[in-house]
């Protein structure tokens, strides 16, 4: 599966799971602006988004659109946490 791939699926997902009232807050475990458009739908539908990022250079177009962001950091040691 390629990265267009991918990131078709999990827009399609998100936006169908959303439609269905299958959660309330998405965690959305990108950095990609591509993922704007699907955060706004998803709010239109009251759902809340939430952007889970791994790089401190991710898309700040993207952080701002969503509810809330949350980085992940990796220690010394290989385990993750939230910042």
């Amino acid at each position: 599966m390629n990265r267009f791939t991918a990131n078709s699926a999990n827009v399609s997902d998100m936006l169908r799971s959303a439609y269905l009232d299958m959660y309330d807050v998405a965690l959305l475990a990108s950095g990609d602006a591509d993922f704007v458009p699907a955060a706004e739908l998803v709010q239109t539908l009251k759902k809340e988004v939430v952007n889970v990022h791994f790089y401190a250079g991710s898309s700040s177009e993207l952080r701002t659109t969503c509810n809330a962001h949350k980085l992940v950091q990796v220690d010394a040691t290989g385990n993750c946490y939230f910042r």
